[in-house]
């Protein structure tokens, strides 16, 4: 019986302590791998007098967010962003970019919104985006503009705007091609002729 009881003590410690943290999923991990041990070695005594502190320690100072928090907070609303530029839901890409700056903002792999945008053929998105500003010819990590997304994935109405609106055709990528040498549509080759 004490041995079942000191079972639900541990757990119950053990929930306490995870609850309250606020670190990233990998220290998590960690922390419920240490627990496992604590539980298994019988130092659960030990984790009590420690628990305040280990508690602290996870989570954000009075009602501040650790950078850590930040980071995975800003993770999380970029991953929406990302969301509404490769899905085409207009209203949400309006809702969180407002300003010139916000279109032009780097993105995960140096790539811009409007790099989504043309990647994945949401011709609405990108015609949105250059009328707020974003710079056509921005080149990501790879060096590929959006024109070049557009083009690599086949997307004829994206290439056909991006183009309209004044992006570089004779910009030459990483491969040493332009962006209709890179493309394989016969349809798309053809708007830049």
């Amino acid at each position: 019986m004490e041995q079942a009881l000191r079972r639900e003590l541990d757990q119950g410690a053990a929930m306490i302590i995870w609850s309250s943290s606020s670190s990233s999923s990998s220290s998590r991990c960690v922390i419920f791998l240490l627990l496992l041990h604590t539980f298994a070695t019988g130092l659960i005594e030990e984790l009590f007098k420690w628990r305040t502190t280990i508690a602290t320690a996870l989570k954000p100072d009075s009602g501040e967010a650790t950078p850590e928090h930040k980071d995975r907070e800003m993770g999380e609303k970029e991953q929406q962003l990302k969301w509404a530029l490769q899905t085409g839901d207009l209203d949400e890409v309006k809702a969180k970019l407002k300003t010139a700056e916000d279109v032009n903002r780097t993105l995960e792999g140096g790539r811009k919104p409007l790099h989504f945008a043309a990647d994945f053929g949401q011709t609405e998105v990108v015609t949105f985006l250059l009328s707020m500003g974003a710079d056509i010819n921005a080149p990501d990590k790879h060096n590929l503009t959006p024109l070049f997304c557009a083009c690599y994935e086949g997307h004829l109405s994206c290439v056909k705007v991006l183009l309209e609106k004044g992006a570089n055709k004779d910009y030459v990528g990483p491969d040493g091609l332009t962006a209709s040498q890179a493309s394989e549509s016969d349809a798309i080759k053809a708007l830049f002729k």
